[in-house]
């Protein structure tokens, strides 16, 4: 996995360097979520509407944003592909167990971890 966003990048990137947790302790919570579902909450419903026409212009986006027509407060929403695009990468990594920490971390396509960081075994 290369990855290309910033934000993605940075929490990668402060994990290797600072981080107690593996990437799959991080992301566990995430997965469930994400490949479960969870309940639409008042302020994402509106944010939801407010954007459906954006959301609408792109089919990947509306299969997951739209589901059903525009969501409502209590709504399950899914995003199985985030679930798996996660557990992917936690594969990928907990391959790497034998190495270092920030080996694993390197496999996620971060180059610009530095060998220089703060290293921590497996836990």
């Amino acid at each position: 996995m290369d990855c290309r966003s910033s934000r993605a990048r940075a929490c990668i990137t402060a994990l290797a360097r600072y981080g107690t947790m593996s990437f799959s302790e991080v992301v566990r919570s995430a997965i469930g979520f994400a490949r479960d579902g969870f309940v639409t909450y008042p302020r994402m419903a509106e944010l939801l509407h407010t954007y459906a026409n954006s959301y609408a212009r792109w089919p990947s986006s509306a299969a997951i944003y739209l589901a059903g027509g525009r969501p409502e407060v209590r709504d399950v929403l899914v995003q199985s592909d985030l679930g798996r695009t996660l557990q992917y990468i936690v594969v990928r990594q907990t391959a790497a167990r034998s190495r270092r920490r920030v080996e694993g971390l390197r496999l996620l396509g971060t180059p610009s971890i530095a060998a220089t960081s703060r290293e921590r075994t497996f836990v």
